[in-house]
């Protein structure tokens, strides 16, 4: 009976960890199995992960994105498009998405290439086709001084909504 009550305590005091990986980002890689898919995503062999609820995608992210600084020593530049911790960007969707497949796709461009921007001039990186997209962004006033991830989608967002209805008005004019 004493092994069954030890046991039962050890149970009691045990800890499997939070629902979610976004809730333990911290102690994750204290415990985090490296699997195929985290391998080839850190080998840069992968850049999209697909998969349900459970199978480690966010795991994945949280620590590609704990990882930068050796990301960037591989000239890897990792620029996190999500704050799962946080005040989550795509939030504003749930309000107003995409009308059509155009404004999805639009969205998505836009976004990542303002994401690529931020980073551009963060890192001052001074190239022709850097200092383009930059200036570029800027005019469209698709770089917000107060940057947030959420302000960025929503400027995208505004963007493509604004160039879809010009295009309406072409088509139907």
């Amino acid at each position: 009976m004493n092994s069954q009550l030890s046991a039962l305590e050890v149970l009691r005091q045990s800890s499997f960890g939070q629902r979610t990986a976004e809730e333990e980002v911290e102690q994750l890689s204290q415990y985090f199995v490296e699997t195929e898919h985290w391998r080839r995503v850190f080998e840069g062999a992968v850049d999209i992960v697909y998969g349900p609820k459970g199978s480690g995608k966010s795991a994945i992210y949280s620590l590609v994105v704990k990882n930068e600084s050796v990301l960037f020593d591989r000239n890897i530049l990792a620029i996190p498009g999500e704050n799962p911790q946080g005040a989550v960007a795509f939030q504003s969707l749930r309000d107003d998405p995409p009308r059509d497949e155009f404004e999805f796709v639009s969205l998505w461009k836009l976004y990542i290439l303002t994401l690529c921007g931020k980073s551009f001039k963060d890192y001052d990186l001074q190239n022709d086709k850097c200092r383009a997209v930059v200036d570029t962004l800027q005019e469209a006033n698709l770089l917000p001084r107060s940057f947030t991830l959420a302000k960025a989608l929503k400027y995208a967002l505004d963007y493509v909504k604004a160039l879809a209805r010009r295009i309406e008005s072409v088509e139907g004019g």
